[in-house]
């Protein structure tokens, strides 16, 4: 994940409060591309570590 959309989700958590399933713009936005990234396999939430551990 490029360093723009990291940003741009941790900001966004950190106003979580004024988000909603309703809001759109670049918050959602950020979201929803990490997600195809996660889902087109470019991005990982884990890998397997020398010992053969997901991390």
């Amino acid at each position: 994940m490029n360093d723009e959309l990291a940003h741009l989700i941790d900001a966004a958590w950190e106003g979580r409060d004024a988000l909603s399933t309703h809001s759109r713009g670049k918050e959602r936005d950020a979201v929803e591309a990490a997600i195809a990234l996660l889902d087109s396999g470019e991005a990982r939430v884990a890998e397997k570590g020398a010992d053969g551990a997901w991390v």
